[in-house]
């Protein structure tokens, strides 16, 4: 994973684009050719970020119900 480009608003929230290498599942009946199936993918820095927090809030929301 790459951060491609990179620039502080004074918002606190980081913007940018990652860029990201990804590949199939290791052991899947896909991942036998895992060079073939390499793909690269761009990603908003700040939509991560976001995704990021709410999956923690979906994490500690669940946690807390008895």
């Amino acid at each position: 994973m790459s951060i491609l480009e990179t620039e502080n608003t004074g918002e606190g929230s980081p913007q940018g684009v990652v860029l990201i290498l990804v590949g199939p599942v290791p052991g899947s009946p896909t991942g036998k050719d895992q060079e073939a199936l390499r793909t690269l993918r761009m990603y908003n820095l700040g939509s991560l970020i976001s995704l990021a927090k709410w999956a923690v809030a979906q994490r500690v929301r669940t946690s807390s119900i008895p």
